[in-house]
């Protein structure tokens, strides 16, 4: 086993700084660097300075050369799953295949508030629906399936050389019934 090295600036820095702490980790020796998925900031104030995880990882692609690059983790519920597959595949062309793809649940509720996205939890508290809990621990019938789906949407837009350009999108967690995926990942990583 391999020791790695990487490196995660957290938020309310000038853009200055992520751009030279990106480049010496790079220069370095380091083995990743990261940024991380919220559209506004955490702790007491939302209006601390804060750059789209998104945007910054393009960012890191351009200014680095060499280290793996990453958003340790992007929220699932703060993009339309094809969008964010036409997000990553963008960042991964533009690293030359150095992305990492994480994905979480997007637990901050306040962001979701701020930007009118919805929330939800998984499995849903009993509290929030009929007062009963269903035999298997929690979850409605579909809802399981449904984060599940909107989980592995992305990475299977992402499969380079295995995935067609259009993939069918399930509607119960997208009204577009196809989602174009081109250029495809240029990885490999599936």
């Amino acid at each position: 086993m391999t020791t790695r090295f990487g490196i995660k600036l957290s938020q309310a820095a000038p853009i200055d700084d992520y751009l030279n702490v990106w480049r010496t980790a790079d220069e370095a020796g380091f083995d990743h660097v990261w940024v991380m998925d919220h559209i506004a900031s955490l702790g007491d104030s939302p209006n601390e300075p804060i750059f789209d995880g998104w945007a910054m990882q393009a960012a890191m692609a351009v200014a680095t050369k060499r280290v793996r690059i990453g958003c340790m983790v992007t929220g699932n519920t703060y993009r339309h799953p094809g969008m964010l597959a036409k997000l990553a595949t963008t960042v991964d062309h533009l690293s030359g295949g150095r992305l990492e793809f994480g994905i979480g649940a997007g637990w901050a509720e306040r962001e979701h508030t701020m930007y009118g996205l919805e929330f939800g939890t998984w499995p849903s508290p009993p509290s929030t629906r009929s007062g009963t809990p269903p035999p298997d621990g929690g979850a409605a019938p579909g809802e399981r399936e449904a984060y599940l789906t909107r989980l592995t949407l992305p990475r299977s837009c992402l499969r380079a050389g295995r995935t067609p350009r259009r993939r069918p999108r399930p509607a119960r967690t997208t009204p577009a019934p196809r989602a174009a995926c081109a250029p495809r990942s240029g990885s490999g990583t599936p």
